[in-house]
């Protein structure tokens, strides 16, 4: 009798999961970005989407119930379980506890119930952890850096936009502010040759520029390209500035944002977007509220793409969280001197008048009478935080390995994660 071949199954590996919750015609939406790595080695970038997928929650059966302070568990022989979307975790769970929780739009109202177990965790957690448990694959996530130039007087457009991963950089200019014309073109490509350091972090890299007619067609095509690389994060230094001008381009355009962001994959009644800003303030022992600095605040962009958003200053801050401040602080140039030194060499532009200025100043000057050197400026500042995470491998595997199961929406809240990792232990 002939031997049938074994057929090795593909990996897959859970980067992350994007939750979105049901709303009128559209149902409860996970997104998983997955990597699939054949047996014959081939890699593929996927994005998944699960319609209505049911987690598991429990609840004490009724002759146990003889407590009324919370436990911190429970022996599952005592336990009911039972599963619901995340979207209806709040309407099924209130159907076994009863009337009194049936209503409730507060998911702390109910899984502070004595009697409920499992509640704490989200759905997001469960998939990456049944793709851990099945396939036990991690591997490091691609990087892809973000960084705009804007006028900062007058009409405030922006002017340049640039994305960078390891081996590539793509830029769009503002056709309004520079000209696309073969002599332009030609400077760029000269002035990229003279001005960026020859080192080894450079070589190899495929440099690409555009030109635009508008703001909105330069937020697009950065957009189209991100779709077309899929890097696993995107990372953004101080990313309320950069995202608050790009959804201004967008919502000024009259277009919406879950259709430039979201994948082009995703059907368009599916699409989201929100950008949802992590808390500013913290209140002291004192009772007193205390403004965060920009790097101690975490800030979270939902959209089903094959990239997640994370602000590169708030990663920095929270790996090292409870160790020593930087005392330059987090501007990206104070973190890369601190960390890389003379490892990152700096562009030195050969004008008298700009050595000069202090950095606003150099900015305005150089967005008006250097433009084509501003342009290889801000190509080149999207390598700093590549090169950056290269030497302390924050983003690439560090925060990941951190966040284990837990979704990264959660990686500024200790608590949050030891809770989740508390439940698999049990």
């Amino acid at each position: 009798m002939e031997e049938k071949p074994v057929v090795s199954e593909p990996l897959r590996e859970c980067k992350f999961v994007v939750y979105v919750p049901k709303y009128e015609d559209r149902p409860d939406m996970h997104y998983i970005k997955e990597k699939i790595v054949y047996p014959d080695g081939r890699v593929e970038k996927n994005l998944r989407m699960i319609k209505n997928f049911k987690r598991p929650f429990y609840v004490l059966k009724e002759h146990y119930r003889k407590y009324k302070q919370k436990k911190e568990s429970e022996p599952l022989d005592k336990l009911n379980m039972y599963h619901s979307t995340e979207s209806d975790l709040l309407i099924e769970a209130g159907k076994v506890l009863g009337p009194m929780y049936i209503g409730k739009n507060n998911v702390r109202h109910v899984k502070d119930n004595p009697y409920v177990y499992g509640m704490d965790l989200t759905s997001s957690t469960f998939i990456k952890k049944a793709y851990f448990d099945k396939f036990k694959l991690f591997t490091s996530f691609d990087v892809c850096v973000l960084d705009i130039e804007k006028e900062i007087v007058g009409e405030q457009r922006v002017q340049v936009i640039s994305i960078s991963m390891k081996d590539k950089t793509y830029t769009t200019i503002l056709d309004k502010w520079l000209k696309d014309t073969p002599e332009n073109r030609d400077k760029i490509a000269r002035a990229y040759k003279k001005y960026i350091p020859e080192v080894d972090y450079m070589e190899k890299i495929v440099d690409t520029t555009d030109f635009f007619g508008s703001e909105i067609e330069m937020v697009e095509a950065i957009f189209k390209k991100l779709h077309q690389w899929k890097p696993d994060f995107l990372e953004v230094w101080n990313i309320t500035y950069d995202l608050t001008h790009i959804l201004n381009i967008i919502e000024k355009a009259g277009k919406r944002p879950e259709n430039i962001f979201s994948d082009p994959s995703v059907p368009e009644k599916y699409r989201y977007f929100k950008f949802k800003k992590g808390k500013t303030s913290r209140l002291t022992e004192k009772g007193v509220h205390k403004g965060l600095d920009f790097h101690e605040q975490w800030h979270t962009v939902i959209c089903p793409a094959t990239f997640y958003f994370v602000d590169g200053a708030s990663v920095y801050n929270y790996v090292r969280q409870g160790g020593k401040n930087v005392p330059t602080g987090y501007g990206l140039d104070s973190i890369l001197n601190f960390e890389l030194g003379e490892k990152f060499k700096k562009i030195k532009i050969d004008d008298p008048i700009a050595e000069k200025l202090d950095k606003i100043a150099w900015h305005i000057y150089m967005s008006e009478k250097r433009k084509v050197e501003y342009v290889v400026y801000n190509k080149y500042d999207t390598r700093g935080p590549i090169l950056l995470d290269e030497k302390t491998k924050d983003i690439q595997s560090t925060m990941p390995l951190l966040s284990s199961y837990s979704p990264f929406t959660m990686f500024d809240s200790n608590p949050s994660r030891i809770v989740e990792a508390l439940y698999f232990f049990y």
